[in-house]
């Protein structure tokens, strides 16, 4: 599937990033009547209700929206071994300059490692211990463990810099407020 065919099947809406049916001849009057000037696509939740992705169905096969918009600027879909991620790690927000393509094994260490959870503290890879604050990340399995530290802020920039080290662009980051002076009695 290529941008030539995508083109004449949708249009794009800049505002939206979203693919809209564009009226097909290929198709009965009854799917004209209801899908032409529709959004594409639907969305993808886990078991929990959390929204996943977008998905479209085209001809009968199901793709991740942000392929095709993917390819609907670039030309054709990318190679199965490729993964179209999200800037913002917002899987809805499928404008193409969110979108980054990458090679798979890299995108899954993002998706699966990276973002890790979020403690109390609100900060990735920032865990309390006693009286203090512990910074860790894992890639591949293997933890590594970045300090101690007796304020969360200092912890989150501990994981913030070996997340650039590790992931490098695909990288998932810690915003750090440092307008208060100190955040340790706030935790």
């Amino acid at each position: 599937m290529n941008s030539e065919y995508l083109r004449k099947i949708f249009k794009y809406d800049n505002e939206t990033g979203e693919l809209i049916w564009r009226k097909r001849d290929d198709m009965p009057p009854q799917w004209n009547g209801r899908m032409a000037g529709k959004v594409a696509g639907s969305m993808w939740f886990k078991k929990s209700g959390a929204r996943v992705e977008k998905r479209i169905h085209i001809n009968n096969k199901q793709y991740q929206a942000a392929r095709v918009v993917w390819a609907y600027h670039n030309g054709d879909l990318p190679p199965s071994d490729k993964y179209v991620g999200f800037k913002d790690n917002d899987p809805m927000n499928t404008k193409i300059e969110n979108l980054i393509l990458s090679n798979n094994s890299k995108a899954q260490m993002k998706r699966n490692t990276n973002y890790g959870r979020r403690d109390k503290n609100g900060y990735k890879g920032v865990y309390r211990k006693g009286n203090g604050f512990r910074a860790m990340i894992t890639k591949d399995k293997k933890t590594k463990y970045l300090g101690y530290f007796s304020d969360p802020r200092d912890a989150a920039k501990a994981y913030n810099d070996a997340a650039k080290e590790m992931f490098g662009d695909m990288a998932t980051l810690n915003e750090i407020d440092w307008s208060n002076e100190s955040a340790r009695d706030i935790f």
